[in-house]
């Protein structure tokens, strides 16, 4: 089934892979907003979120308000 989200998820450390590859992997098919969820802060590798396609990246944890206020 093929799906057309409106926005992608994605945490940086997916078993298997991880966010950043993901992330290279929809941005060769889509233009779909992209936040990438790490656990790093500050980020340890600086501009790696955003250098891979995501248009934004938050730390993890983070409340559903904060996911909510970045719409705005």
């Amino acid at each position: 089934m093929a799906t057309n989200p409106n926005l992608v998820v994605a945490d940086s450390g997916l078993p298997g892979s991880d966010g950043y590859t993901t992330c290279l992997k929809i941005r060769e098919v889509a233009s779909v907003p992209i936040i990438i969820v790490t656990s790093r802060y500050p980020s340890e590798e600086p501009g790696q979120d955003l250098e891979t396609g995501a248009d934004i990246y938050i730390t993890n944890p983070f409340s559903l308000s904060e996911l909510c206020q970045m719409n705005r």
